[in-house]
């Protein structure tokens, strides 16, 4: 799940509370600093994958490994 910040100024804080109504504060000026990347790098162009990245907070992340 991504969070489309975009709108959010520096001077606004974003609080995410998960559902043991634990919040936690993230700087809106780090949405750009995740490493990881939500969609295959060769199907968008780097300057596409690094606008969206600075926009966007991941909330969630799965990992499902098959055997």
């Amino acid at each position: 799940m991504f969070l489309d910040v975009s709108e959010l100024t520096p001077e606004q804080t974003l609080v995410v509370v998960d559902e043991r109504n634990a919040g936690r504060r993230v700087p809106v000026d780090l949405a750009g600093s995740t490493s990881s990347v939500p969609f295959p790098q060769s199907a968008i162009p780097s300057s596409r994958i690094t606008s969206a990245l600075k926009r966007s907070i991941l909330l969630e992340s799965w990992q499902l490994s098959l055997k």
